[in-house]
């Protein structure tokens, strides 16, 4: 999925960087600072509900744009209810059209 996505964004032109959850993820956005962020929220796995917690909780990050996805309706309630502590971001459920998620960053960030 992330190739696919990867190919997509790049056909656009947007500067793409992605990664699996891995201990540096927060740091590497911290460093890139990107002009938005989409987290896969996973049943039984932290790693995105506590990404996006860290980059709420950051001065550095918190105003980065997230698009939060997820193949399980209860997540993005979740984050839905959270909107308005959590900041600016959508959520789209999994699977999803790739134009309805490059709809979605072209609204949130504008074109490449």
């Amino acid at each position: 999925m992330l190739t696919a996505l990867r190919a997509l964004f790049q056909a656009e032109s947007y500067n793409v960087t992605t990664t699996n959850f891995t201990a540096h993820t927060f740091d590497l956005i911290q460093t890139l600072r990107p002009d938005l962020v989409i987290v896969d929220l996973v049943v039984k796995q932290n790693a995105g509900w506590e990404l996006v917690e860290q980059l709420h909780h950051s001065e550095r990050t918190r105003g980065i744009p997230l698009i939060l996805t997820s193949t399980t309706a209860s997540l993005l309630k979740r984050a839905e209810a959270e909107a308005a502590r959590l900041g600016t971001h959508r959520t789209i459920v999994k699977p999803f059209d790739l134009d309805v998620l490059l709809d979605t960053v072209q609204e949130m960030i504008g074109p490449a």
